[in-house]
């Protein structure tokens, strides 16, 4: 069961995780970028990744979400689909 619970928790994002995400929005268009999840109240800038903050919509929507699944959430009534395509570190 520990071994489990281990192979789990290395396909989920969880925070401080860094991972590439591919987003797909309303007009058809796609971005692809890397975001590491904090649980600060505030993201800091990196040039490596951006920094999202588990309390935002994102943030909400990829936390403990497995590697290759597909979430989805809202901002300011527009609909965003996201691909969690692989950790990163």
């Amino acid at each position: 069961m520990y071994y489990n619970n281990r192979l789990q928790a290395s396909t989920q994002f969880n925070i401080n995780d860094i991972i590439e995400l591919k987003f797909k929005y309303e007009d058809g268009s796609i971005d692809i970028d890397k975001f590491k999840l904090t649980g600060n109240w505030k993201s800091k800038d990196c040039d490596y990744y951006q920094e999202i903050t588990l309390n935002s919509p994102l943030g909400k929507a990829i936390y403990m979400k497995e590697l290759k699944s597909k979430v989805e959430y809202t901002v300011n009534d527009k609909l965003i689909v996201v691909d969690i395509l692989k950790k990163i570190m």
